[in-house]
């Protein structure tokens, strides 16, 4: 695969990116160090890719950074009292989720970001952790209903929800390849082993699937993915 797949990892607050196509752990690879919020006590939340950009939310503002020069811009906020779930974009268009209370099983909201930066809600679900948009302009995004285990699901047109993948245990990071084949971050309840899970498109187009129907396994422990667009 020539994509090169990028995680996020929250490391001191720090937004960290792969600079090596570092599928294989065996390879090694390199970090650099893009944004840092350490001493502002926020975390860094979500990952999405767009052009020469990355998106990602940091308390209630979803930001980009060019990743060329660094360069940061505010995209929007969220509402006041919630704490951002995922960053997405597609076909021009930053989506984000927000859990709206830290009681179990943290009920979520998706939605857009007018170009003024205003919250347009779309959805919900609870548990909401991550999402990926393939190349038709569908939104995917990972969520744990009623705590019952890690799902992903397909927003359709009319904001409503299919399901896709009941994959169990806890949300992991979501991201398509130029070939519209999914990966997963699956974070494996204790003593298991975290690693990446691997969908074909066809797959993912039919749907009622498992875990176990992976094509492939990329035995790294990740949280967001996103690949590279200039590979």
């Amino acid at each position: 695969m020539s994509n090169k797949l990028l995680a996020l990892i929250v490391a001191g607050s720090c937004l960290v990116v792969s600079a090596h196509a570092a599928l294989d752990p065996q390879s090694g690879f390199t970090s650099t160090t893009l944004y840092d919020t350490t001493g502002s006590g926020d975390v860094i939340e979500g990952l999405a890719i767009d052009g020469d950009d990355a998106y990602f939310g940091q308390a209630l503002d979803v930001n980009s950074i060019n990743l060329d020069t660094t360069m940061v811009s505010l995209e929007g906020s969220l509402p006041a009292n919630v704490s951002v779930g995922f960053v997405e974009r597609a076909t021009g268009t930053t989506y984000a989720a927000y859990t709206t209370s830290f009681a179990s099983p943290f009920p979520g909201i998706v939605g857009s970001l007018t170009p003024g930066g205003m919250f347009n809600i779309t959805s919900g679900a609870d548990g909401i952790f991550d999402a990926a948009v393939n190349s038709l302009g569908e939104l995917y995004y990972v969520a744990n209903p009623g705590a019952l285990g890690s799902m992903i699901f397909r927003l359709e047109t009319d904001g409503t929800s299919t399901l896709v993948v009941d994959a169990g245990g806890f949300s992991g990071g979501l991201a398509f390849d130029r070939f519209d084949n999914l990966y997963y971050a699956y974070q494996a309840p204790f003593p298991g082993v975290p690693y990446i899970s691997k969908f074909t498109s066809a797959q993912v187009a039919a749907g009622g699937l498992v875990l176990a129907d992976n094509v492939d396994i990329i035995p790294l422990s990740v949280s967001y993915l996103a690949f590279d667009p200039h590979d």
